[in-house]
């Protein structure tokens, strides 16, 4: 028997064990999952969430379902690396193949104020190619709990090489935010490497732009 769904429906058939999300998601459980397909009388199922899985500090928990004998909707918000675990059970017993899947809560947090940016692909190229001074923006606060900023040139043996050399652009603590000119690129082949580090300077944010060509030089930028 065929049947036709009422409205489009989105299905991941992907088959990757690790998902990503943001603040909360939507779990849609069902008993007959972990029982194949198959409508087992009195089947119910348990949603178990273990944070941390694999840890030391690991904590697991049940999470509160509405309704454990069919299909159902399960609201869950999280932070860092949690495991869920499905599992049917038919008065107490287990049946079945418990199901698991690991998702990464992330964060992302509110936008300060308006801001405008060039993500053209090869933008850079025509600045760098245009001989006019090149100035960059920073601010430590594009990462939650920054300490400090770096942005390095890359000197590229070629292109679509590795990089041979590194040379420092700029280097702030936090709290900074503001503009600084394009220095330490000569002529030949770059990319921009933007760096934020926290406190132990562990990197919370790694940007590397397109690779570009100065074709003079240096810059010089006059204040």
């Amino acid at each position: 028997m065929i049947e036709w769904a009422g409205d489009t429906i989105v299905v991941d058939a992907g088959r990757v064990e690790f998902h990503v999300a943001v603040g909360a998601v939507t779990l849609r459980c069902s008993p007959d999952w972990c029982t194949g397909g198959t409508n087992v009388a009195g089947a119910v199922y348990t949603l178990e969430a273990v944070e941390n899985p694999g840890a030391a500090n690991a904590t697991t928990s049940t999470v509160p379902v509405l309704v454990n004998s069919g299909e159902c909707d399960v609201p869950y918000s999280g932070s860092g690396c949690v495991r869920f675990l499905l599992k049917a059970a038919v008065e107490g017993a287990p049946v079945g193949t418990a199901i698991e899947r690991d998702v990464s809560f992330g964060v992302k947090s509110s936008p300060l104020a308006a801001i405008g940016y060039d993500n053209r692909s090869g933008a850079l190229q025509e600045l760098a190619g245009s001989g006019v001074p090149v100035n960059l923006a920073y601010d430590t606060s594009w990462a939650e709990g920054a300490a400090a900023l770096e942005i390095c040139a890359l000197k590229l043996s070629g292109s679509g090489a590795d990089a041979m050399a590194t040379n420092a652009v700029l280097s702030v603590t936090a709290d900074a935010d503001g503009t600084a000119a394009m220095r330490g690129v000569g002529r030949g082949w770059w990319r921009l490497l933007c760096r934020i580090s926290g406190e132990s300077g562990e990197p919370l944010l790694e940007y590397l732009t397109d690779e570009f060509k100065m074709p003079s030089g240096f810059i010089l930028n006059i204040r």
